[in-house]
C-alpha cells in the first residue's frame, strides 16, 4: 500500500519504496540521502509543506505524478534533487538545490530555480539504452545556475521559461 505521514514535520532518510502513493502532509526534512520510489505502482508522491535539508533527494514515480506545495531548500539548500522518472512534477514555489536533474518526464516550477552547481534536463539514457525525454518549465522567477565557477554545468535537452530568464553561470 501507500505511505502517508500526517505529522507536522517528517524526517526522511534512506531508501523508501511505496507500493502505492507517498504523501507527506506537513514539512519534510532530509536527515540523510533519501530516495523515494513509487514507480512499481506508478504512484503519486505529494509533499504538502516544504522540503529542507542539505542532503540528496531522488524521486522516481514511474508514470505517476509528483507535487510539492511548499518551497524546496529555502532555509537549508538541498544537495542533489534528482527526478528519475515522472509523468508530471509540479513545484508550486521556489526551488534551491546544489544540482537539479530531471531525467524523464515533465516538470514545472511556479517560482524560481536556483541550482548552485548543475542543471541537467534529459541528459541520460535509461537502463535499456532508450533516450529519455524531459521538459522543464520555470514560470515564476529567475533560473540561476552556478556561482560563476569553472565547475558550473548546464546540460539541457529542452527547457522553456517565461518571466525573467536571469543569471546563468
Amino acid at each position: 500500500g501507500g505511505i502517508i505521514s500526517d505529522a507536522e514535520t517528517t524526517n526522511l532518510n534512506g531508501d523508501i519504496i511505496a507500493s502505492g502513493d507517498f504523501n507527506v502532509q506537513g514539512d519534510a526534512v532530509l536527515t540523510g540521502a533519501t530516495s523515494i520510489d513509487t514507480s512499481g505502482a506508478n504512484g503519486t508522491s505529494q509533499f504538502a509543506g516544504t522540503i529542507e535539508g542539505a542532503n540528496n533527494l531522488t524521486l522516481n514515480a514511474g508514470s505517476g505524478d509528483l507535487a510539492v506545495s511548499g518551497t524546496v531548500g529555502q532555509s537549508n539548500r538541498l544537495g542533489d534533487l534528482i527526478v528519475v522518472d515522472v509523468a508530471n512534477a509540479t513545484f508550486a514555489a521556489d526551488v534551491a538545490v546544489v544540482q537539479f536533474d530531471l531525467r524523464d518526464g515533465s516538470a514545472s516550477i511556479t517560482g524560481g530555480l536556483d541550482a548552485s552547481s548543475i542543471l541537467e534536463v534529459a541528459n541520460s539514457t535509461s537502463a535499456f539504452g532508450n533516450a529519455r525525454t524531459a521538459n522543464l518549465t520555470v514560470s515564476g522567477g529567475a533560473v540561476i545556475v552556478g556561482q560563476g565557477g569553472a565547475s558550473d554545468i548546464i546540460r539541457i535537452g529542452r527547457m522553456q521559461g517565461t518571466g525573467n530568464p536571469d543569471a546563468i553561470g
